[in-house]
């Protein structure tokens, strides 16, 4: 008799192992987009709000207007050099420039290899070190890569959080009304 009770118990224990390892599972999976809409929630202004106008000096030593009303269709892209989704992102960020929508690279610690990076990755648009954070904490980039597409009213138009995708920079551009295409 015993024996036999000790067998349910064992079965019973087992289904509950089974059943709290699948509830653990739809949990964990349940965080992870939680997390994401988090990030992105936290990240960027607010689509529609006018971008923070603002004066940036690129890596070559050429002064930029970005944001506001008169800056035109813009497309920020917040990177860091160490940043594994900004790197995987980079063909995305590529065919972004051919497009030839005025981009914007905006890196972000650390700044010591940010022109090495840049040469390396053959980046040809204008990239500024944002080396005392005024332009992150403005445009509210918590996390990279973030991808931030300003209409030519100066209003946010398109924010990405993330690894960009063929997909995303395609409707980056054209939310922003640039009329340009992925290459």
């Amino acid at each position: 008799m015993i024996r036999i009770l000790t067998w349910i118990a064992l079965a019973a224990l087992a289904c509950l192992v089974v059943v709290l390892a699948t509830q653990n599972r739809s949990l964990r999976e349940a965080n992870g987009n939680l997390e994401q809409k988090l990030a992105l929630m936290s990240s960027g202004p607010d689509v529609g709000t006018i971008a923070a106008p603002m004066r940036l000096t690129t890596t070559s030593g050429n002064a930029i207007e970005i944001g506001g009303t008169g800056s035109g269709p813009t497309v920020l892209y917040f990177f860091s050099t160490k940043c594994p989704y900004c790197r995987a992102s980079l063909p995305q960020v590529h065919r972004i420039a051919d497009s030839g929508a005025r981009l914007v690279g905006i890196a972000l610690r650390p700044f010591d290899e940010v022109d090495a990076y840049a040469e390396r990755q053959q980046l040809s648009f204008a990239i500024s070190s944002d080396k005392d954070g005024k332009v992150a904490k403005a445009y509210e980039a918590n996390v990279t890569p973030l991808l931030l597409v300003i209409d030519k009213s100066g209003a946010v138009a398109f924010k990405h959080v993330g690894q960009i995708d063929d997909l995303t920079a395609s409707t980056a551009l054209h939310e922003a009304g640039l009329g340009a295409k992925l290459p």
